[in-house]
């Protein structure tokens, strides 16, 4: 083998590819896909807005450089690859190159090397256009680095390996079609379905394990990251060779051929053996977890001690530290303990541990230490604890499910960021109360029973020696003497947090409250777009303090408020238990690196509220225009869920929401029969504070009702222990029962005095952990009501009651001379358990989702009974809306408008009256088939898309938001207000087809005579509903569906154009019909896109 053939073949290989048309449209596609991808995806060119995720670290514009290419680029090799001996005998150039003296090596080697080089310098090429662009037109952070290093580790390795494959397989099959197909599928199979099988050892493409660097700490885990690269290098060239022995040119020596075969073996052999370390590491990790949790749950029901006062010094060493804590501990239980239980990171060793001049015995199991010293009931002891180590992340989050920990996907995007929990090096440093980097006597997780948590509200100092020219972060007042800084809480907290980083700061003192944040140096892409706030930032400010103070329900509760950066990989996980995220502790809020997953482009936000302005015909000034940027900066820590582009359906807790600042750091409520009652009394008083505004893009089937349809036939304590509910879903259902709590106590006392009493409670008992029992002996003493009436059956009921509402009128009644308005309705729970329904009165015009309520009551409906409801307002209502709350119903608002109130009564009653559930009895002249019943069957065709099934992901839900930009192929059911149904609203729909697809109304009637047929038109006028997008009815379309009504040996076809009739019944027509079965038949064979079917009623006509 010599250099010299090879580069003769490399020349000639590259001559070929270039002359190749295959070739040069992937190349023109490449560079043309990239460019507009950039363009599009990566910067605001297109009035693209929400691209600030996509650019906030200097290595995300290249990686979606090297993701796109790369996949594209595997494809095209497979082809070219499947042809690389044919294509030299198709030119006539095969005898020139087989008479040379040249072995295989230097030919196999040759067309490698010429391949590689043509894509590396396509790629590279490509590169330089993204660099262009990342310069000069998003001005976002710019390093040379990560277009090397991907270029090298990502996009050589899946060409090699997908070179050597396939050059291997095409030797092997002899066959160019065979192998495409063997290729593509491959390919395919594991890009869609493998490539996060054990934390993607088997992602050749590299793009679906962590890739994404931290501009300031680097890559979340770069030796892991090489090593899934070395397993497809390896591999790569292993193929290379078994290629250079299969290839029939020459004849090799036996002993050559053996040498071959081993190098090969060896190298694929080297890869497999990388691919087993990154697994082993994988599952170390795993076992590591596992092991964890198991000591956690081993110790859990132990009495632990509580710390009252922690003197804590700590003194780093780039990847070590030294700590030396002084804890002051107290036993509050009635009975002695034999041992006090700490807890410490596994990998901080324990040096000493005295009480004063006595040496301590201990034993450890992990990160449990056992020290062996009783405390008597009610006694104090104080000792010193010295330990020094490094920081295991493992340890953290051990309460969190598996998929979700070893889960590196980003919402909404197409990298992977890796995670990190904590950091402990020498240019930065984050510690959290989750990585336990200091003893505490209570366990910070409970992974058996994640709700049976405690806190213990202690006293910190913290003692710091940090590297030179650092800043320290940290809770409390800071002070300096000389290399040491001490920080001290004025309060008692349930835990510290520790950061030391090269950070610049800017501050604001406002009142009493110190505003500061922490950015790292060359971060600040900030403060220019606020320069015009100079004078008017502490009043913007003070207004955000006291609307969050209003939605809270109380005052801010600390002396600063911190903003601090972190990398980018730092990660957190949403615990509905815990009640807040790490990014958001005492008195700091962590932001990731230059607000990578915030709305933070400043740019892009300035421009949309100009344009806003100037379609508003109200232009706006620098400062205007400054404070709508910033306050829609800041809502980043107001909202409770946040959305991730245009998908309505995909929202997520926002884990940065700062609600845990009034709520989870200043107080505790403590339950070991009700465990999740500390959190449902905060949320009590956060929802209490909060309207229910409805959002356009919100839909019926959401968080909160896929909680309610949870609720049909689980109970809450099901809930707090089941591993399958998503976070999101379970944050709605704590809405929902907490709300349930809050209407069952305004049954019985004003909502203003609860709320006052929640807040005055709260207040009094800042900074402590209180027993359930003190609360409810003060509320019963405050207002004569018993919480333990209600909360036995609150927590444990496993159903829902069902409602029937009728009648909903609105009246005008004279009072006193005055004309006031009389709204009421009759509502029915047949069900066996008591419900609380909620009804809201609103005033005025316009779409009233977004108006406040101008009365809303709650009325208790006991099981198996019936009530009027009446309402007396004093203004002309718009509309009432009837929440059924936690109930079989869906959905559970029903929006009720009053557009004419002309009739004038005299009642003048108001209140909730008992009437006769038999006023709810069904109509006996009609029959009613609903989708919901039995009569009722839709019919699909035999025709199958196997392929199509193979990647489609199987729903799990019953019902669907409908969607007429987007209908689905096969019948699904629908739920909308718009629709029949007694207390589930539905309908089924599918896209127009052919006639396969049918849905059938069976039933029986009684006995002959004339029926009028009708069926139920789910249509709502405007743009929120089936007419969405039809403007007026000129350019409507028409959408016409054909009933076939079949009965004895008859049939007969009624034609409607269900756009062009009212929403509600529609008669079909009158018949006489036999006594016996009558069945109507709808097909998809329909004018419109799409076919609907709802109900169908038979209402038997006198004669």
């Amino acid at each position: 083998m010599t250099l010299h053939n090879i580069n003769i073949i490399a020349r000639y290989e590259v001559k070929l590819l270039k002359r190749s048309w295959l070739f040069r449209i992937f190349a023109l596609l490449a560079l043309l896909g990239i460019t507009l991808i950039t363009l599009g995806y990566q910067s605001s060119v297109f009035g693209l807005d929400t691209v600030w995720p996509r650019l906030a670290v200097s290595s995300l514009m290249p990686f979606c450089n090297i993701f796109f290419y790369n996949i594209a680029q595997s494809v095209i090799v497979i082809f070219l690859a499947g042809s690389f001996l044919k294509r030299d005998k198709k030119l006539d150039t095969a005898e020139v190159i087989y008479v040379r003296p040249m072995s295989n090596a230097d030919y196999i080697i040759g067309k490698t090397w010429g391949i590689v080089k043509v894509f590396l310098g396509l790629n590279l090429l490509s590169l330089f256009i993204t660099a262009f662009f990342n310069i000069v037109i998003n001005h976002s952070p710019f390093s040379w680095f990560p277009y090397v290093f991907y270029l090298f580790t990502i996009s050589l390795p899946s060409l090699l390996f997908v070179l050597g494959l396939s050059f291997t397989v095409m030797c092997l099959l002899k066959n160019q079609a065979v192998t495409f197909i063997l290729m593509l599928g491959l390919t395919g199979t594991i890009f869609f379905h493998l490539s996060d099988t054990l934390s993607g050892v088997f992602d050749f493409f590299g793009t679906c394990i962590p890739t994404i660097f931290s501009d300031v700490t680097g890559h979340s885990n770069l030796g892991l990251f090489l090593l899934q690269r070395t397993i497809y290098l390896l591999s790569g060239a292993g193929f290379i060779g078994f290629t250079i022995a299969l290839v029939k040119r020459l004849p090799h020596k036996p002993w050559k051929n053996s040498i071959i075969y081993a190098i090969s073996c060896l190298l694929v052999l080297a890869g497999i053996a990388a691919g087993l370390l990154y697994v082993l590491d994988y599952n170390h990790q795993i076992r590591l977890r596992n092991e964890y949790a198991a000591t956690f749950n081993k110790y859990s029901r132990a009495n632990p001690v509580s710390v009252i006062n922690h003197d804590l010094t700590i003194v780093p060493t780039g990847k070590q530290l030294q700590g030396e804590s002084i804890l002051k501990v107290k036993n509050r239980h009635s009975q002695s303990i034999e041992e006090i239980i700490l807890y410490l990171n596994p990998s901080l060793k324990v040096k000493g541990l005295k009480a004063g001049n006595e040496e301590l015995t201990f034993t450890r199991e992990n990160q449990v230490i056992l020290i062996h010293k009783q405390l008597d009931a009610g006694e104090e002891f104080t000792f010193t604890l010295h330990y020094q180590g490094s920081i295991d992340e493992n340890i953290c989050y051990t309460d969190v499910s598996e998929k979700d920990y070893t889960d590196n996907t980003v919402p909404q995007a197409f990298y992977r960021l890796g995670k990190r929990y904590a950091w402990l090096e020498q240019d930065f440093t984050l510690l959290t109360p989750e990585c336990i980097w200091y003893p505490v006597t209570i366990a910070p997780v409970h992974p058996a029973e994640p709700y049976n948590i405690q806190k213990n509200f202690v006293h910190y100092t913290l003692t710091v020696i940090p590297p030179k020219e650092k800043t320290v972060l940290s809770q409390g007042e800071s002070t300096s003497n000389g290399d040491t800084i001490i920080f001290t809480n004025r309060h008692p907290l349930p835990g510290i947090s520790l950061t030391i980083a090269d950070y610049d700061k800017k501050s604001l003192q406002i009142d009493s409250t110190l505003y500061e944040i922490y950015y790292f140096k060359g971060h600040d892409y900030f403060s220019s777009h606020f320069s015009a706030l100079h004078d008017t930032l502490p009043g913007v400010i003070r207004d955000l303090k006291n609307d969050a103070e209003f939605l809270n329900g109380r005052d801010y509760p600390f002396s600063k408020f911190v903003l601090a950066e972190t990398p980018v990989h730092f990660a957190t996980y949403v615990r509905n238990w815990k009640g807040y995220t790490e990014y958001v502790m005492p008195e700091i809020v962590f932001i990731p690196e230059r607000g990578a997953t915030l709305n933070s482009d400043f740019n892009v936000e300035k421009r949309r509220v100009a344009r806003r302005g100037r379609h508003n015909q109200m232009p706006l000034s620098e400062e205007e225009t400054a404070i709508q940027v910033f306050n829609r900066f800041m809502e980043n820590f107001f909202n409770e869920n946040i959305q991730y582009g245009w998908d309505w359906q995909n929202q997520y807790i926002n884990k940065l929401n700062i609600t845990p600042l009034f709520y989870s750091h200043t107080g505790f409520i403590l339950s070991e029969q009700y465990p999740i009652l500390d959190i449902v009394l905060n949320t009590v008083q956060n929802v209490a504070n909060t309207s229910n505004v409805f959002h356009f893009w919100e839909g019926i089937i959401n968080n909160k009702q896929r909680a309610n349809l949870y609720l049909e036939n689980h109970s809450f304590r099901d809930a707090i222990s089941s591993p399958e509910l998503k976070p999101e879903i379970f944050y709605e259902l704590l809405k929902l029962k907490s709300i349930a709590l809050r209407n069952y106590i305004q049954t019985q006392i004003p909502r203003d005095d609860f709320n006052r009493f929640l807040k005055d409670f709260f207040e009094r008992n800042h900074f402590s952990d209180i027993p359930f029992e003190t609360f409810e002996a003060e509320f019963e003493a405050k207002f004569g009501i018993s919480l333990s009436d209600f909360i036995p059956q609150w927590y444990t009921e496993d159903h829902s009651p069902t409602i029937l509402i009728r009648e909903v009128d609105a009246n005008q009644v004279v009072i006193d001379d005055e004309t006031k308005y009389q709204i009421r309705f009759k509502v029915y729970n047949p069900s066996d358990v008591d419900a609380i329904i909620t009804a809201e009165i609103r005033q005025g015009g316009g779409f009233q989702g977004g108006i406040e309520p101008d009365k809303t009551g709650n009325y208790q409906i006991p099981a198996q009974q019936a009530r009027e409801i009446k309402i007396i307002a004093d203004n002309r209502p718009a509309s009432i809306t009837i929440n059924t709350n936690i109930s079989h119903n869906l959905p559970t608002t029903h929006i009720f408008n009053f557009s004419k109130i002309e009739n004038i009564i005299s009642d003048t009653l108001a209140g909730s009256f008992v009437i006769s559930p038999a006023l709810f009895a069904p109509n006996p002249h009609e029959i009613i088939i609903d989708n919901e019943d039995s009569g009722f069957q839709t019919i699909a065709s035999n025709k199958r898309h196997k392929l199509k099934d193979l990647f489609q992901k199987q729903e799990q839900e019953k019902y669907k938001n409908f969607m007429p930009w987007w209908t689905p192929t096969k019948w699904t059911a629908i739920a909308a207000d718009y629709c029949y149904g007694e207390t589930v609203q539905s309908a089924v729909y599918k896209s127009k087809g052919s006639g396969l697809n049918s849905v059938e109304w069976r039933t029986e009637l009684p006995g002959e005579g004339y029926y009028d047929v009708s069926v139920w038109n789910p249509k709502t006028g405007g743009s929120f509903g089936m007419n969405f997008g039809r403007r007026n009815r000129r350019d409507r379309e028409e959408r016409n569906q054909t009933y076939v009504v079949a009965y004895d040996q008859e049939k007969e076809s009624i034609t409607l154009d269900m756009e062009q009739e009212d929403s509600g019944w529609v008669s079909l027509g009158s018949f006489y019909f036999p006594k016996g079965e009558v069945k109507i038949t709808l097909t998809d064979d329909v004018s419109g896109s799409y076919v609907i079917a709802d109900a169908v009623k038979f209402t038997r006509i006198n004669e």
